[in-house]
């Protein structure tokens, strides 16, 4: 699979119609779809996992989707590299490990980890979409205030397909708050003083 990027954001592949056809093949030859009974059939399940890849890969933000279950199955361009995930990684490709969705709480921040994890919790057992703020750690061990959402993504038939979800990096917004907080804490005090 062949991939450019003008600006270096996203995984844009040459040709997308290949690319599709490629990965409907693959799957429809591998027999791992023996209970689709046509190529059709295929081709209208395996498109927009695909095209869900290419658009997260072009969005200017942390992107993700995980499994029912909530195990990451992809990360963007942008977010594996926030991580230090290898070029080669699975997670890079939609081919993630699934893992238990609990194995991402290590990369929060420790003050933020309870808090995250019972949101999320809450969310998957409701099949619902949630929102919740935390520090997590980059590739270098520092960590940077993220406002993480997730939304269900449901079949025509409402089965619960995947999770998509954005990180957006609120640092710079908490950084300018904790500043009015300290400023607005010193003119008080300066107040008190002052009566």
């Amino acid at each position: 699979m062949t991939a450019k990027s003008d600006t270096g954001v996203g995984l844009a592949p040459e040709n997308p119609g290949e690319l599709l056809e490629q990965l409907v093949t693959s799957k429809r030859d591998g027999n791992l779809w023996t209970s689709i009974e046509t190529s059709r059939e295929a081709e209208r399940i395996e498109v927009p996992d695909a095209q869900l890849q290419v658009a997260m890969n072009l969005i200017p933000a942390y992107t993700w989707y995980a499994a029912p279950s909530g195990g990451l199955t992809f990360v963007n361009e942008r977010c594996a590299d926030f991580f230090g995930l290898p070029k080669d990684h699975p997670l890079r490709f939609g081919a993630g490990t699934c893992a238990a969705w609990e194995s991402q709480i290590p990369v929060l921040h420790p003050d933020d980890q309870e808090e995250t994890r019972k949101v999320w919790s809450e969310c998957l057992s409701a099949s619902r979409y949630c929102e919740v703020s935390f520090r997590v750690r980059d590739a270098h061990g520092n960590y940077r205030w993220c406002l993480s959402r997730m939304e269900p993504l449901r079949g025509s038939d409402g089965t619960l397909l995947h999770w998509v979800g954005i990180n957006i990096d609120i640092e710079e917004r908490q950084q300018g708050l904790a500043k009015a907080l300290r400023q607005t804490e010193e003119r008080l005090q300066r107040e008190n003083v002052a009566l």
